[in-house]
């Protein structure tokens, strides 16, 4: 995560899903300052729309997951919104939400609202379809940078991919 400013505390919150085959873990920094715009905290939460976990997987002929089946907010990321609300509540701020994704992945993002979010940025276009996780974190990168967040939280991996790529590509 690189080095810490004065008055930033480096934490790990660990949220159990009883759906997840696995644990989420959300690292964040507590920020213990104001921010010019009288926030305490602005926080982005990445979100991403997955095949629900429930249902069965099925690849496509190219050896890729069948994007057409029934989708839900990935159950990781659903903890990472969590954990914003709770750090909004403890410390004022705001919780914003950017996921990539197809038009139908707002539905992610409206999840996360009625959850307590206070909006939501998704990126959408045909030619991200089949993004690497390089294009991936660069996507989300460029969509958070002009927010000046204090603080991004990610869950370690998607549900989909697994392959815990993003989060670490996107602090670098």
């Amino acid at each position: 995560m690189g080095s810490t400013s004065p008055g930033w505390k480096v934490s790990t919150q660990i949220c159990f899903e009883a759906s997840t085959r696995s644990r989420t873990t959300s690292a964040f920094m507590t920020i213990s300052r104001r921010s010019d715009n009288g926030c305490l905290v602005k926080i982005v939460v990445t979100v991403k729309q997955v095949p629900d976990p429930n249902s069965t997987s099925v690849l496509e002929s190219d050896n890729t997951l069948a994007r057409d089946r029934e989708v839900v907010l990935d159950p990781g990321d659903e903890c990472g919104i969590e954990e914003g609300l709770q750090l909004k509540e403890a410390h004022g701020g705001e919780v914003i939400l950017v996921s990539m994704g197809p038009e139908r992945a707002k539905d992610a993002i409206r999840k996360g609202l009625s959850m307590g979010a206070d909006r939501g940025v998704l990126i959408s276009d045909d030619q991200l379809a089949g993004a690497d996780v390089l294009l991936t974190a660069r996507a989300l990168a460029a969509a958070i940078k002009p927010e000046e967040p204090d603080l991004v939280i990610c869950a370690t991996e998607s549900y989909d991919g697994s392959t815990g790529m993003v989060p670490p590509m996107l602090a670098e």
